[in-house]
């Protein structure tokens, strides 16, 4: 299950970064917003932090390809802790019995802080 889930949101990652839907140009520092993390959260929230890290590292050689002047070592540190934090939130909240859709949002909004502030 967990194969079949990386393969379904690192392919939807794969396609937003090629195609170039995925980078927005914006005037900013880096050039460009994204909308790259929203499969990296997805599956970090349905399959787990391997498939959520999985998708992560694709987003990272995504924007690597799309933004060498940054290198390795800020695209891909960042983009994989994306997923390993909205597990974390997700996994967190749920635990505490709030319900899925609130622990679900709250996952969605730490994982799009973690791919802004790193």
């Amino acid at each position: 299950r967990r194969v079949v889930m990386a393969a379904i949101f690192g392919a939807m990652s794969l396609a937003l970064g090629s195609v170039g839907f995925g980078f927005v140009p914006l005037p900013n520092l880096s050039g460009a917003g994204t909308i790259l993390h929203i499969p990296t959260i997805l599956g970090a929230i349905v399959g787990g932090p391997i498939v959520g890290m999985f998708c992560g590292a694709i987003f990272g050689f995504m924007a690597m390809l799309a933004f060498p002047a940054f290198g390795p070592f800020v695209h891909l540190p960042s983009r994989l802790l994306i997923g390993l934090v909205a597990w974390a939130v997700f996994v967190g909240l749920t635990r505490t019995k709030l319900p899925t859709a609130v622990a679900a949002v709250a996952a969605a909004i730490a994982g799009s802080l973690t791919n802004t502030v790193v």
